[in-house]
């Protein structure tokens, strides 16, 4: 495989073995189209291309936006976009008043190996960030 130009993992078990088999057939029958796009992905440019540098700022400004939800707004509310899971406090549930929250019987484990049990779900609540309103649902 070397004159192709591929490097295969370890074979640590049969089904890993079997894999390879496959791949290298598979490598094999399309020589021509791998070391070609082998070649693409390897090009050396000429001249070689500097990589640019942002300045650095005095000060990097807010990473903060305006949030509202239902009738109480937040103008600099830090937002977690990446969050499978959000979670509020029951003091944060009272002063929005929310009144109804569906059972839950999921479990929420904490990166220091704690858990606990929601004690509901809040769904079609209205939440507006910045510009944009996103639907609330449990699902």
């Amino acid at each position: 495989m070397g004159d192709v130009g591929v490097k295969l993992p370890h074979i640590s078990n049969m089904h890993d073995s079997h894999v390879q088999m496959i791949l290298i057939k598979d490598i094999l029958a399309h020589k021509e189209e791998v070391g070609e796009l082998l070649n693409i992905s390897t090009v050396q440019l000429d001249p070689p291309v500097t990589p640019k540098f942002l300045p650095k700022l005095e000060t990097q400004g807010k990473f903060t936006l305006s949030c509202s939800l239902g009738k109480f707004t937040l103008d600099d509310a830090l937002v977690d976009s990446g969050a499978s899971v959000n979670v509020i406090s029951m003091e944060m549930v009272k002063s929005l008043e929310i009144e109804n929250m569906e059972p839950n019987t999921s479990s929420l484990m904490f990166g220091d190996s704690s858990s606990t049990i929601p004690l509901g779900l809040i769904k079609d609540y209205p939440m507006k960030i910045g510009d944009c309103i996103i639907p609330i649902d449990g699902n």
